[in-house]
């Protein structure tokens, strides 16, 4: 269960894009006093790919094999939990090698976002933490809050370092930076913060190196 301010427009988004690599809603429900959304989705998995990525980030390069991802899953998972498995189908993501996994992972993930651009669907935040990864080591597509279709400019938000060029130069001009005008975000945005999820699945790490978290929002933006 997912409790959000204005979430209901989440669902509404969501119904359009029925999907197996994405985490459907089964109901969604307003508190009229408190402006409140609760929205019922599946119990897929607790672990996303940030979890992936900090399980692999403890082994070495020779221990990564075709099997790595269902590892991490597994290490976080808990042994009574009671999980729906929604894959994509039955094979597992895994393979000979963990570069093969990693492929048919990121072939999966990519699926996944191309549905929801064809129904004109954008995430806007698409991060580590926002790609649920279940049993069978499927990705899935969550925390749609942000999404919108390509039509609405007037969300701009996301995580700065998984966010594209054009959003940072939006939150930016929304911050008063000088010189920079609101640009046009579209899903190629989306696929921007896909390049930097797989990159650091690939590699291990961000493809801007270490992240100084110690700046505020806008001197991380101009970074």
């Amino acid at each position: 269960v997912k409790v959000a301010r204005q979430g209901l427009r989440e669902a509404q988004l969501l119904a359009q894009v029925s999907h197996p690599g994405i985490v459907p809603i089964y109901s969604a429900e307003t508190d009229p006093d408190w402006g409140l959304t609760t929205i019922c989705m599946p119990f897929n998995s607790r672990a996303t790919l940030l979890d992936v990525l900090e399980f692999t980030g403890t082994l070495s390069s020779d221990l990564l094999d075709g099997h790595v991802i269902q590892q991490a899953v597994a290490e976080r998972n808990c042994s009574d939990d009671h999980l729906t498995l929604l894959p994509h189908g039955t094979q597992a993501v895994s393979g000979e090698s963990y570069s093969l996994a990693v492929i048919h992972f990121a072939r999966l993930l990519a699926d996944s976002l191309g549905f929801a651009h064809a129904k004109g669907v954008q995430h806007r935040d698409l991060k580590p933490s926002n790609v649920l990864v279940n049993s069978a080591g499927h990705p899935l597509l969550i925390d749609f809050n942000l999404s919108t279709e390509p039509a609405s400019d007037d969300l701009v938000g996301g995580t700065l370092p998984y966010m594209s060029p054009e959003q940072l130069i939006a939150v930016l001009a929304i911050g008063g930076h000088g010189g920079f005008e609101m640009p046009l975000i579209d899903q190629r945005s989306d696929l921007y913060s896909l390049g930097v999820c797989l990159y650091q699945l690939w590699n291990g790490n961000h493809p801007l190196g270490e992240i100084p978290h110690e700046l505020n929002q806008m001197e991380l933006a101009d970074y």
